[in-house]
């Protein structure tokens, strides 16, 4: 054991402590795989520090691991104690989820790494063939366990808590420390009777102080001490002063024009009569370079975890992602995790790029990259056609890579690039740039990132060209369905809109009609299929059409909506499978000269009413049930009459529904829309519109808007 810690101890990375941990443990235990696994700075997650001998079928974590998980390693962290899993079968019954993410059964042991009262990791140490672990085999993974939360302290720039007794300073700092020249150490004893503290002169040039044979008065060395490390220094000494312990004590001092971290370690050397401490005698190290090694390491490894977390945000926000200009903006997190503040995404058509969305780049920008040959050897290029990353930290490697560019490099407004090719499945070859504004270094940690950056975009990408297929489809079809023009008798203005969904999939399924009648009146039907895409689209031709005939053959609008849905239940019970949808509708029927309103509603939203110089009023009528959703249904007819001027606003409830929004607010705000709207048509429309729905809308929207102009 004592090779092994030696071996361990001159270890050089984490990686490099398992490879001599499980070459120990392969002395005693035969052949043995593992991994160790580090803390990060915020003891939150743990993640891979290092693998060896383990299947190749076993897939390695390539993400922060949060402690709530149910493994075996965040157990063993968050209970402090090892977990042995010593046959297939408890593997199986106790994990379930780790034994089917790595689809090999291991008899294993997992062993918190412990320094003192810190746990800094977990050694997980594994063996394919079925035999439990044997008293002696446990002992020797613990104790090789110690040893490796040593090392890995040391390497990094933590320090252990307790040290083993013995003669002459190395009691009090690891000797791999000093080996490494990371400290320098100063011997003191301090005099409790007398309050002197002598020393060597690296003691008083650890705390900036003129050096003194004869030793110094406590207090010139506690003047040095920063004042906010003062009361702790100040409550340790107070104990060394009656009790008898060993004691550590970090703190810092200004010394040389600049701040060192110190670390004081000793032990009461002799007692008075009445058994208290009578003096103390240690080391002090300056630590200073091991205090930044740490630092360096939190924040490295606070960075690692800000960087996972958004990842995880970034992939929850891309797996919504209905179209390009979706994936774009969610794809800005990205932006702001590296630094940059530009993105740009192209697809290869022959021998030219077609840049499918971009974010932070100005229209000039974008001219450039549409006019760009893809035969020209670039950064963007090479990513797209020759399917290469390509990382230029600054202009002058840019240019060093690709001397050819010289002559556009006035017109390059950012200081770094990286060009990563995505990897879709179908459609064009695309590729992807990200833009910085400032140089940056693009070590192998960030290039693994911003791999799986270009991995997420390649997938949400694909998922977008397969949307914009069925978005497009839906929409042509759509529109095809919907009427080329609307009867307008005499004594009436009819004006319609429709505008597809702009985010997501809710696009399908609205129709608006507006047709004679054989009485002479008009028939004005506004309706809307649950559901969307193209099923919706080819189940709301269907209803069109029946209610269409069913009009024509001179029924009242509550036996036209009856029939209609009588049919739409019968097609349900013969097709279940094509027709397993429902509509509401808005059917009125106008008498142009008098102005006389008849109005059915199956589950559709209330119609408004205008009267010139008056207030809008929802026609909030009873109504029927849904169309094909059970038979025999009625459908409750409601009377009025629309006075000259009169308008009558019939919608469906993509322009009243908004997330976040009331109803009642969605109908009150669409209410003042109509009131302040202007007269002439369909500029009404357009007011409505853009009032109620200005930017994205999730569904679609379909509003009808007849006047009575009696002659």
């Amino acid at each position: 054991m004592r090779e092994a810690g030696t071996a361990i101890r001159a270890a050089n990375c984490p990686q490099q402590v398992l490879e001599e941990v499980l070459a120990a443990a392969g002395k005693v235990l035969g052949t043995v795989g593992g991994a160790l696994l580090l803390l990060d700075a915020r003891e939150e997650f743990l993640f891979l520090a290092g693998a060896h001998g383990l299947p190749e079928e076993f897939p390695l974590p390539s993400r922060a691991i949060d402690l709530e998980e149910d493994l075996t390693v965040t157990y063993s962290v968050r209970k402090d104690e090892a977990v042995w899993l010593d046959s297939f079968a408890e593997r199986r019954s106790r994990y379930p989820l780790q034994h089917s993410a790595h689809g090999r059964d291991v008899v294993s042991g997992t062993l918190p790494l412990r320094s003192g009262a810190a746990i800094v990791g977990v050694l997980w140490a594994t063996r394919t063939e079925e035999r439990a672990f044997t008293g002696t085999e446990r002992a020797v993974l613990e104790c090789l366990a110690d040893l490796a939360a040593e090392a890995l302290c040391i390497l990094t720039g933590r320090r252990t808590a307790p040290w083993e007794s013995g003669d002459g300073p190395s009691p009090f700092v690891e000797d791999s420390v000093l080996e490494a020249g990371t400290a320098e150490l100063a011997e003191f004893t301090w005099d409790l009777s007398t309050d002197v503290i002598r020393g060597d002169e690296a003691l008083s040039r650890l705390h900036g102080i003129a050096h003194r044979p004869e030793g110094h008065p406590v207090e010139d060395l506690v003047a040095a001490i920063l004042p906010a490390d003062l009361p702790h220094v100040a409550a340790t000494m107070a104990r060394i002063r009656t009790e008898c312990e060993d004691y550590q004590v970090p703190y810092r001092v200004l010394a040389g024009g600049r701040i060192r971290h110190l670390e004081t370690r000793g032990r009461v050397a002799g007692t008075t009569a009445g058994g208290e401490p009578a003096a103390m005698r240690g080391v002090v190290a300056d630590v200073t370079a091991a205090h930044a090694r740490r630092a360096q390491a939190e924040q490295t490894l606070n960075e690692y975890v800000s960087q996972t977390r958004q990842l995880r945000e970034l992939a929850a926000a891309l797996a919504g992602a209905g179209r390009i200009d979706d994936l774009v903006r969610a794809a800005r997190g990205a932006l702001s995790m590296f630094g940059a503040d530009g993105l740009l995404i192209t697809e290869r058509y022959g021998d030219r790029m077609h840049v499918a969305g971009s974010h932070g780049l100005d229209e000039s920008e974008l001219h450039n990259v549409r006019d760009f040959p893809i035969t020209t050897v670039a950064p963007l290029s090479d990513a797209l056609v020759r399917r290469v990353p390509v990382f230029m930290n600054d202009l002058d490697e840019l240019l060093a890579v690709y001397p050819h560019l010289t002559d556009h490099a006035e017109r390059l407004t950012r200081a770094a690039w990286t060009a990563l090719p995505l990897p879709t499945s179908s459609g064009p070859q695309a590729a992807c740039m990200i833009v910085f504004p400032h140089t940056y270094s693009f070590t192998p940690g960030r290039r693994a990132l911003l791999g799986i950056v270009a991995q997420l975009l390649a997938q949400a990408l694909d998922r977008a060209r397969v949307y914009q297929a069925e978005h497009d489809l839906a929409v042509a079809l759509q529109r095809d369905m919907l009427p080329t023009s609307l009867h307008q008798p005499t004594g009436t203005t009819v004006a319609a809109i429709y505008r597809p969904a702009t985010a997501g999939l809710q696009v399908g399924g609205d129709w608006y009609d507006a047709l004679p009648t054989p009485s002479g009146e008009l028939a004005l039907i506004v309706g809307d299929v649950q559901g969307h895409g193209v099923q919706a689209a080819a189940f709301m031709g269907r209803i069109r059409t029946a209610i269409l005939a069913y009009t024509h053959e001179g029924h009242t609008p509550a036996t036209v909506l009856a029939r209609t849905n009588q049919l739409l239940v019968q097609l349900a019970a013969e097709h279940p499978a094509d027709t397993a949808l429902f509509a509401t509708c808005s059917y009125g029927r106008l008498n142009p000269r008098t102005g006389r309103l008849t109005l059915v509603r199956a589950g559709h939203p209330p119609p408004l009413i205008h009267s010139p110089g008056g207030a809008v009023r929802a026609l909030n009528s009873p109504g029927g049930l849904p169309l094909g959703l059970f038979p025999g249904q009625s459908y409750p007819t409601h009377r009025t009459t629309l006075p000259p001027g009169g308008l009558l606003l019939q919608y469906t409830d993509g322009l009243i529904e908004n997330p976040g929004t009331d109803l009642d607010d969605g109908l009150q705000q669409l209410a003042t829309a109509l009131t302040q709207a202007p007269p002439e048509l369909p500029g009404a429309l357009e007011h409505i519109l853009e009032t109620c729905a200005p930017d994205l809308h999730r569904d679609d929207i379909t509003a009808l808007l007849t006047r009575h102009d009696p002659v």
